[in-house]
């Protein structure tokens, strides 16, 4: 198990899962590998901790899930080249042109060939439901790696009605106050990076740069205004984590303090350590989701029930 680095979180609208439910869910949707030769891609749910069997893992109230992603290294360059050299034997030998539906049925021919001798490439998503808050915190990068995840336990479940969260102030408004008087409320530090968008598809992203000075300043008195912002979360002792606050409030480059790294409880064996770590990561995501929405004026309620 890996601590999140990029973390998407989602509420559920109505009732969240069960851990019986999520475990029953995996179980069906189980990596299993390629049903066939040619199959490009192919994904299921493997075990969170290496050496174990269990494709759910409850720790406290969250169950961990772990989807595995294989797909097959076809360049697009390489396959170009050899329907191109397929074509150019073809008009040599018969001494014309190919066309269309012929070049089309060429190209699947060339992929028939070469599908089942490309190298795959392996990938990890891994997703934590929260059962007590009735969130998923996905570890993805982009929308449609966490998506991967989501439709996996959708199709186990038959339905997982959940949405992004939002809040009730936008991000791109609250953080230009933030900049331009460098201030923000007590559980919050600036970092050095952001990144500035105009209307215009005007952006600038700095990194490494203190965030008041006057080119920063210019900018958003310009009508820029931060699409995201290097943040530090404390508590009362000492900082917790650090991240980018993206305006969709995904999180960039989440880190763990060092302060509470070197608190962690220390165990012998992997499996114990690895536990004790995902609940700490679990906790320190709590405290940041927390400071988040209220800073930016409450999360926005999920329609159709569920958890304010």
């Amino acid at each position: 198990m890996k601590l999140f680095k990029n973390v998407r979180i989602y509420r559920f609208t109505e009732q969240e899962p069960t851990f019986a439910g999520i475990k029953s869910a995996a179980e069906k949707f189980a990596f299993r590998g390629a049903s066939n030769s040619l199959d490009t891609e192919w994904s299921g749910f493997v075990p969170v901790l290496d050496g174990t069997e269990e494709l759910a893992l409850q720790v406290g109230h969250w169950t961990f899930v772990k989807l595995q992603t294989e797909s097959r290294i076809l360049p697009s360059g390489a396959v170009k080249d050899a329907v191109d050299a397929r074509i150019r034997e073809i008009e040599d030998k018969e001494a014309r042109k190919v066309y269309g539906k012929e070049k089309q049925q060429i190209k699947e021919d060339v992929l028939a060939g070469m599908i089942p001798r490309a190298f795959t490439r392996k990938k990890h998503t891994q997703a934590v439901i929260d059962h007590d808050q009735g969130l998923i915190y996905a570890d993805a990068r982009s929308t449609s790696d966490a998506s991967a995840v989501l439709n996996a336990l959708r199709e186990g479940l038959g339905s997982l009605p959940v949405r992004p969260i939002r809040t009730l102030m936008p991000l791109r408004l609250v953080a230009q106050t933030w900049i331009k008087n460098i201030d923000v409320p007590d559980a919050l530090s600036l970092g050095d990076r952001c990144k500035l968008s105009g209307r215009d598809s005007e952006r600038v992203q700095y990194t490494n740069h203190p965030l008041g000075v006057d080119e920063v300043q210019a900018h958003l008195a310009a009508g820029l205004a931060p699409a995201a912002v290097e943040l530090t979360i404390s508590d009362s002792a000492h900082a917790v984590a650090s991240f980018i606050l993206n305006e969709d409030l995904s999180l960039q480059r989440f880190a763990l303090s060092d302060a509470v790294l070197l608190e962690r409880d220390e165990c012998d064996d992997r499996h114990d350590q690895a536990l004790a770590d995902a609940t700490l990561m679990m906790h320190a995501l709590g405290r940041c989701r927390d400071v988040i929405t209220e800073a930016l004026g409450g999360e926005e309620k999920a329609g159709g029930g569920g958890h304010a």
